[in-house]
């Protein structure tokens, strides 16, 4: 696992995000399409193909969250391990760039809050600190909040 975060490490942003986080994505979203298949054949009584559909789809899903773990670790070994902040910031740039509508406004919110964290850690309190109070978090989601 290590061995793979290194190796993870030395790509490209880009590469990073199109491997993990667009794949994993998809690999939910197929294994949920092949679980609703597999329920569509449970009702021809056809019990051998809806065992391997449904084995397939928890793959996918499993798989799915092994890209996303491995893409928080490889996040996480720039900025704690290799200290390569230009890296860490960039690829949520790129995750901000290459975001579908509905992540945008959530991803535009996660990288003001990495910038704001990368001024603190640098050691520039009062950028991160104007960062921190520029954040717009009603952007994030509605079902969470409570009203005032």
């Amino acid at each position: 696992m290590k061995s793979l975060i290194k190796l993870l490490a030395n790509k490209d942003v880009k590469f990073l995000y199109n491997i993990c986080i667009r794949l994993s994505s998809y690999l939910v979203v197929v294994a949920v399409y092949i679980a609703i298949l597999g329920l569509f054949l449970l009702f021809k009584q056809n019990i051998i193909a809806v065992r391997y559909l449904l084995f397939l789809s928890v793959l996918f899903i499993v798989i799915g969250i092994f890209l996303s773990l491995l893409t928080w670790k490889v996040l996480l070994y720039w900025k704690e391990t290799l200290i390569d902040f230009k890296k860490y910031q960039s690829f949520f740039e790129h995750s901000v760039s290459h975001s579908n509508k509905f992540n945008k406004k959530f991803n535009e919110v996660s990288f003001e809050l990495i910038t704001g964290e990368l001024s603190y850690l640098r050691g520039d309190f009062l950028l991160a600190l104007s960062q921190y109070s520029n954040i717009n978090l009603s952007n994030i989601s509605k079902k969470n909040r409570k009203n005032i």
